[in-house]
C-alpha cells in the first residue's frame, strides 16, 4: 500500500490543506466539521447553481448538515444549514419524488420504523412532505435505502432493508412525493440490514439486487414475472460481509460485485453478463478492518470503474483502481471511524473527488483531485 502526505503551508477556509498522493494521482486534503456522529453523505445540486453541494446525515443530533459548494471544492453552510432529519438518520437516498425537477431526499431513521421524506425547493432548502415521517412495516428498523424506478412507471420507488424478514421492502412512488406499499417484498435470505446494491446484472433491462448477509452475499435476479430468483453461483462466499457495490472493475462490459468485510478484506466477484460471478484474480485484498460503505466511480480518468471502501476501525479508506489486467489497492488517511464515502467531481476539473464521513471525529475528509 502507498500513502504519503506532504504538509502545505496554506489554509483554505480555516482548514489545513494537505497534499496527498494515491498511486499516480495527486489530491489536496481538507477537513470539514459537520454534526454529531455523521453516518451518510450525498453530493447533489440543492440550489440549482450547477455546483455540487453536500448533504450529511448526523445520527448523533438527528439532523442533516447542508453544505453549499462553489464549484472549486470549497464548502460553506447554507443559510439554513442544519435541518431536522428524524431520529437517528442512518442512510440517505436521492431522487425527484414529486417530479418538479428539484432534488429530494429520503432518510432511513435507524432505531425507528420511519422514513423522513424531504422535498427540495430548488434554493438549498428542504421541506417535509405532509405525511413525513412515514411509518414502514419492517423489522426491526431501516438501515439502508435506495431510490429507483423499480417498475418503470416513471415514478421513483423506495427499497428498504427488512432484516428480520430476510427481504427487501418496496414502497411504490406516486409521483407527488408520497409512497405506498402494495405488498411487494424481494426475498434475499439471511440478514440484509447492512446495505444493498442494485443494477442490471444479466442484461435483461430489469433491476437485480445484491445484499450482504451472514457470511455470504445474496444475488437475486428479476425473473420478469414479478418475482426474483437466486443467481447462478450465489450466494457469494465472503466472511462477514458488510458493504456491497457494483461496477465494471475489469473493463469487460459486465457489472462486477465488490464486497467490504468487517474482517479487513475487500473482495471482487467478476460478472459474466448472465447474472453469475467468479472471484477475481488477486481477490480478496487486505484492507483496514471494519469495512462499512463503498463508493464507485472513475477516480483516475482511465474510463474504468474504481472503488473506495471505508474501514471503520482503522482511520483509513482503501482505494481500488480498476484495471483490465491488474487491480491495485492503496490507502488514504481518514478521520476517526470512517463510515460512509462518496465520489463526485466537486471542483469541476473533470475528475471525481473523494468525500469521507468520519463518525468518530464528527467531520468530513475531502480529497480534491489536483
Amino acid at each position: 500500500m502507498l500513502n504519503y502526505t506532504i504538509l502545505l503551508c496554506s489554509l483554505l477556509l480555516g482548514f489545513q490543506m494537505v497534499a496527498t498522493r494515491v498511486g499516480d494521482l495527486d489530491f489536496s486534503r481538507v477537513t470539514v466539521d459537520v454534526g454529531a456522529e455523521p453516518a451518510a453523505v450525498v453530493a447533489v445540486d440543492l440550489d440549482q447553481d450547477n455546483h455540487k453541494d453536500l448533504v450529511v446525515a448526523n445520527q448523533g443530533d438527528h439532523t442533516l448538515s447542508l453544505l453549499r459548494g462553489d464549484g472549486n471544492g470549497n464548502f460553506t453552510p447554507f443559510p439554513t444549514d442544519r435541518i431536522a432529519a428524524g431520529e437517528n438518520p442512518a442512510d440517505l437516498a436521492v431522487g425527484d419524488f414529486n417530479e418538479d425537477n428539484h432534488v429530494d431526499l429520503v432518510v432511513a431513521n435507524h432505531a425507528t420504523n420511519y422514513l423522513t421524506i424531504l422535498l427540495g425547493n430548488g434554493n438549498g432548502t428542504l421541506s417535509p412532505v405532509p405525511n413525513s415521517p412515514l411509518k414502514v412495516d419492517i423489522t426491526p428498523h431501516p438501515h439502508a435505502i435506495v431510490a429507483i424506478d423499480l417498475d418503470f412507471d416513471e415514478h421513483i420507488d423506495l427499497v428498504i432493508d427488512d432484516r428480520e424478514a430476510g427481504s427487501l421492502f418496496v414502497l411504490k412512488g406516486r409521483g407527488d412525493g408520497s409512497f405506498k406499499h402494495d405488498g411487494t417484498r424481494i426475498p434475499v435470505g439471511g440478514d440484509p440490514y447492512r446495505g444493498m446494491a442494485v443494477g442490471d446484472l444479466n442484461g435483461d433491462g430489469r433491476f437485480d439486487f445484491v445484499t450482504p448477509n451472514d457470511h455470504a452475499v445474496a444475488v437475486v435476479l428479476d425473473d420478469g414475472s414479478g418475482g426474483f430468483r437466486s443467481a447462478s453461483g450465489a450466494p457469494l462466499r465472503v466472511s462477514q460481509p458488510f458493504a456491497v457495490e457494483l461496477g465494471d472493475f475489469n473493463d469487460d462490459g459486465f457489472l462486477d460485485v465488490i464486497v467490504g468485510s468487517i474482517q479487513s478484506s475487500v473482495s471482487i466477484f467478476s460478472g459474466h453478463g448472465a447474472g453469475g460471478f467468479i472471484e477475481a484474480e488477486g481477490s480478496p485484498w487486505q484492507a483496514g478492518s471494519g469495512g462499512k460503505k463503498i463508493a464507485t466511480g472513475d477516480l483516475n480518468g482511465d474510463g474504468i470503474t474504481d472503488a473506495a471502501v471505508c474501514s471503520y476501525n482503522s482511520k483509513q479508506v482503501s482505494v481500488l483502481f480498476g484495471s483490465s489486467s491488474k487491480i491495485e489497492l492503496f490507502s488514504v488517511t481518514a478521520g476517526r471511524n470512517p463510515w460512509d464515502v462518496a465520489l463526485s467531481d466537486l471542483n469541476e476539473d473533470g475528475r471525481n473527488d473523494l468525500v469521507i464521513v468520519n463518525q468518530g471525529s464528527h467531520d468530513l475528509t475531502i480529497y480534491l483531485s489536483r
